[in-house]
């Protein structure tokens, strides 16, 4: 294994390409589930727009997202540099993209909620 490999950014259009990839993804014989494609395309999104690590990104909650104007922000409560959360007043500003929806986190985000509650109300049918 070279040195600097894993260290490189991913560029624009690798990103391009991994999100295509990833919209694709369907189970296959138990390799995967909807609810791993579906986590994962939100993931990697959320963590390429907003330069985050996946510390900051597992960590989320529904409390650190909000609205400013026709910007969706996600504040982070801790960062590498700032582990007691001192200088948190600034959020991360994301945008739509209607012309890449593959691209579009909120899209991601919308499909990844529209999914959790399909599952708790297939849930509520089965009880």
């Amino acid at each position: 294994m070279k040195a600097r490999e894993g260290k490189e950014p991913l560029s624009f259009e690798g990103y391009r390409e991994v999100c295509k990839y990833m919209m694709a993804l369907k189970p296959e014989h138990h390799k995967h589930t909807w609810n791993e494609s579906i986590f994962s395309n939100l993931y990697l999104r959320l963590q390429f727009h907003t330069i985050g690590r996946t510390d900051n990104i597992q960590s989320l909650m529904l409390s650190h997202f909000n609205w400013d104007m026709d910007a969706f922000t996600i504040m982070f409560c801790a960062t590498k540099s700032d582990k007691e959360g001192a200088r948190t007043n600034e959020d991360k500003h994301i945008y739509c993209n209607p012309y890449e929806p593959e691209l579009c986190p909120l899209l991601s985000l919308a499909i990844y909620t529209w999914y959790l509650n399909f599952k708790f109300y297939l849930k509520l049918i089965k009880e």
